[in-house]
């Protein structure tokens, strides 16, 4: 990618991840902004892709980038039955009238999206326990920032023909 591409991504081979330096510009990073609205966005795309590295495709490339199996059977089947069950959920949802996700294939990014939010959260409540919860400003408290900037984010405006291919 090049460094105005806004982006990132893993690479389970090289176990390598790369943020070009367009991400790092609102509404990704503000370095003007309060910690919940960079926790909320960039912390959690980093996590996101930190994530990757465990979900149903990188878990099986090792720290060397080797393809091998170095978990447990135990984790392994735990994981399974997590995934399937993330899996199941994500089948329910009907973004289209008639059009329902296939949690099965969307189920890497669903992993990447779930434990990049939960990392970044968890090191949100981290600075607040060291730093103290703040004020609200504009009448939104701390963790109504951090979930509106990880929305804004991820906000996209698609054509339901663009909707249905995406979710198809």
């Amino acid at each position: 990618m090049t460094p105005q591409t806004v982006n990132a991504y893993y690479n389970p081979p090289n176990n390598q991840i790369t943020f070009p330096a367009a991400i790092l510009q609102p509404p990704y990073f503000d370095p003007k902004a309060d910690a919940p609205v960079n926790y909320g966005a960039i912390e959690a795309i980093i996590g996101r892709e930190v994530g990757h590295g465990f979900d149903d495709q990188g878990s099986q490339f090792s720290a060397s980038g080797k393809f091998e199996h170095w978990w447990t059977p135990e984790s392994r089947t735990t994981f399974t039955q997590r995934a399937v069950a993330l899996s199941k959920r994500y089948d329910a949802y009907e973004p289209i009238p008639g059009v329902h996700v296939k949690g099965a294939l969307t189920l890497g990014e669903n992993i990447g999206d779930f434990g990049g939010v939960e990392t970044a959260y968890s090191a949100y409540r981290k600075y607040q326990a060291e730093h103290g919860k703040g004020q609200a400003i504009g009448g939104l408290t701390g963790d109504q920032r951090f979930f509106l900037a990880y929305a804004q984010a991820w906000q996209a405006k698609l054509r339901e023909g663009a909707a249905r291919a995406v979710v198809d």
